[in-house]
């Protein structure tokens, strides 16, 4: 069938225009007002990510300007739409400073699309572009900033009332440098609210820009290594002092939560939980206007299974460790404390009773019978043989995987028939008190304010070894797992609560 030439005309010039269409505009000073289209790249090996950044009102001129911003990255392409929107009564004329971060490529890298009615290259390494614009009421204008680079940054757009040839010029540097730092499209969404809240103040330009230029030298401090910088220090925000919950076995969930706020863009909380928290704690945050966020802590035993119907653990300590995203190379430690508070299991006794007060009953000294010294040297010799291979694991209760103090205890008991509680507050409160000074083999030793109020740690008293009649052995805790330690150190001096004698063949009473 024969093609008539005027039809195989408009083919090829149908061909012409698509292929044109799906070119990018070279840089040019002069910017194209073809409609906007994401930029492609030949080279593109993954798969686009599109996202958008949260909306922003800027006052401007006795009105409002409405902006959206999204952008579209993938491997070898970047492309970012700015929608605006005069939201206000007014029509109005405003400039727009663009400053690409130098991440994102040189002038040769970046095109504009708009329909700007002027536009001039300020700088080109890095780019700092100037435009000029002129909505009326309710009119809307786009803009997009295409490179030929892709990275995680996001183009900062700054709105002004028409700053004049010397105007731009002055400000320049400042522009400059910001490029020059590296910000998440986050980080750098939060710079831009703050850049055109000190643009649009109702102050002269002379303010605006002293104004501007402390809020640069800030933020190249923030972005600095040197984390003892005065002005960082100066910009992290307030954080509690510590953090206290209660759980129990009635309720093993609980949180709490605080507010986190500065004056500066400090970037999203970056957070990790330290210590026995590790496994039992999450945390997260909702970030409210100005620079604030709500920072919350969960503490969470649910899945914990039960041990003589009560949670296998006294309680949880340790640190929330915490850092913002544009203050990466400073953190800060908010202790954790975690009380769990059990069910009284034990009829006429009670955690709140004094265990280790001594009375009239206070044994004195072991009776040293064969069977005695038989058992307590079986005991000792048991437990020794776990310091320095036994981890410690809060809750845990196994003599291969890991154990913690209390659990240490209850199991090595169990292998010679005696019957110990789970937690070291409820062992503190079987077989007989003990005084310091009449310690024998195998005895229970007890430290209390450890990590928490009231009875808190326990070990086994051996009465020779490492460190001679001050030796005793316990699970020591995560990063020292089970090991030797000695009764007359200064910790131990300074926490030791009492001593108790379980194994029923040493006991004799005075």
């Amino acid at each position: 069938m024969r093609i008539k030439k005027e039809y195989l005309v408009a083919l090829v010039i149908a061909a012409l225009l698509i292929i044109i269409s799906q070119q990018s505009p070279k840089p040019e000073d002069n910017e194209s007002s073809t409609t906007l289209a994401p930029f492609t790249s030949t080279t593109e090996s993954v798969k686009n990510q599109l996202y958008f950044l949260p909306p922003e009102t800027i006052d401007l001129e006795n009105t409002s300007l409405e902006l959206n911003q999204s952008i579209k990255a993938s491997d070898g392409a970047f492309s970012e739409f700015l929608n605006i929107t005069n939201s206000g009564e007014k029509p109005v004329e405003f400039g727009i400073l663009e400053i690409i971060p130098r991440v994102l490529g040189g002038f040769s890298d970046v095109t504009f699309v708009s329909t700007a009615s002027r536009v001039q290259t300020l700088s080109k390494d890095p780019v700092v572009q100037y435009s000029e614009h002129r909505l009326g009421r309710g009119e809307k204008s786009s803009r997009q900033v295409n490179s030929r680079k892709t990275a995680n940054s996001s183009v900062i757009h700054l709105f002004a009332p028409l700053l004049s040839s010397e105007e731009r010029q002055r400000i320049l540097p400042l522009l400059e440098t910001v490029a020059n730092l590296s910000f998440t499209p986050l980080e750098a969404k939060a710079v831009q609210q703050h850049l055109n809240k000190l643009m649009n103040e109702n102050k002269t330009f002379e303010e605006k820009l002293n104004e501007t230029t402390a809020y640069v030298r800030v933020l190249e401090s923030m972005k600095s290594r040197n984390a003892s910088d005065k002005n960082v220090s100066n910009l992290f925000p307030h954080l509690p002092d510590y953090i206290e919950l209660t759980v129990s076995e009635e309720n093993p969930v609980n949180s709490t939560s605080f507010i986190v706020e500065s004056s500066f863009p400090i970037g999203k909380p970056l957070m990790k939980f330290e210590g026995d928290l590790t496994d039992y704690a999450r945390s997260g945050y909702k970030e409210l206007p100005e620079n604030r966020f709500n920072v919350s802590l969960v503490v969470d035993l649910w899945d914990v299974d039960f041990v003589d119907g009560l949670l296998p653990l006294d309680g949880l300590e340790g640190k929330l460790v915490i850092s913002f995203a544009s203050l990466l190379y400073k953190e800060k430690e908010i202790p954790v404390l975690v009380s769990v508070v059990h069910k009284d299991l034990m009829g006429d006794y009670s955690e709140e009773k004094d265990a280790l007060s001594y009375d009239d009953k206070l044994i004195q000294s072991p009776a040293l019978t064969s069977t005695c010294q038989k058992k307590a040297e079986q005991v000792t010799y048991e437990a020794g043989t776990y310091a320095g291979r036994l981890n410690y694991v809060f809750g845990g209760l196994s003599l291969s995987s890991g154990t913690d103090c209390s659990g240490f205890m209850q199991l090595i008991y169990r292998k010679f028939g005696v019957s110990l509680p789970r937690t070291a507050a409820q062992q503190s409160l079987v077989g007989v008190p003990v005084n310091k000074e009449n310690l024998y083999p195998g005895d229970l030793v007890f430290f209390k304010n450890t990590y928490k109020r009231g009875i808190s740690h326990v070990g086994l008293y051996l009465g020779k070894g490492k460190y001679g009649k001050c030796t005793f052995v316990h699970a020591a805790g995560r990063k020292r797992g089970t090991l030797y330690s000695s009764l007359c150190s200064s910790y131990y001096v300074n926490h030791y609560a009492g001593a108790r004698r379980v194994i029923p063949a040493c006991v004799y009473w005075a």
